[in-house]
């Protein structure tokens, strides 16, 4: 897992779901946007909110991601130490998220997207 690692930006697999995920948002209107300062995150946001009149994200360490023992790790390891694979964990996480219908759908896709690889 990439996780804080430096130096990964979004791979192509990474740019596709942030494209996926910009069409999905197109009808959403934004008054505002926020990222974590880590590159990946930070790119994502700019495909997000790539033509809405140059809005721009604010880049917060108070959203930072959380490390993960697993950071720098292969996928397989999480799976073979947790008991469970990656998607069922990051579902997990999900549903304990209090997300509207429209959010649970679009992350439950993100999700379901990610390969055994990770991307």
């Amino acid at each position: 897992m990439y996780g804080r690692l430096p130096g990964f930006r979004l791979s192509d697999k990474g740019r596709e779901q942030a494209h996926a995920a910009a069409a999905a948002l197109q009808e959403t209107p934004f008054a505002a946007a926020f990222s974590s300062p880590q590159p990946r995150a930070r790119q994502t946001a700019e495909i997000i909110l790539a033509g809405r009149n140059g809005l721009e994200p604010s880049i917060s360490p108070l959203i930072d991601e959380l490390y993960t023992p697993y950071e720098g790790r292969p996928i397989s390891e999480f799976a073979d130490e947790s008991g469970q694979t990656l998607t069922d964990h990051l579902l997990w996480q999900l549903e304990m998220e209090d997300f509207s219908e429209r959010e649970a759908v679009i992350g439950e896709a993100i999700i379901d997207a990610i390969n055994d690889d990770g991307y």
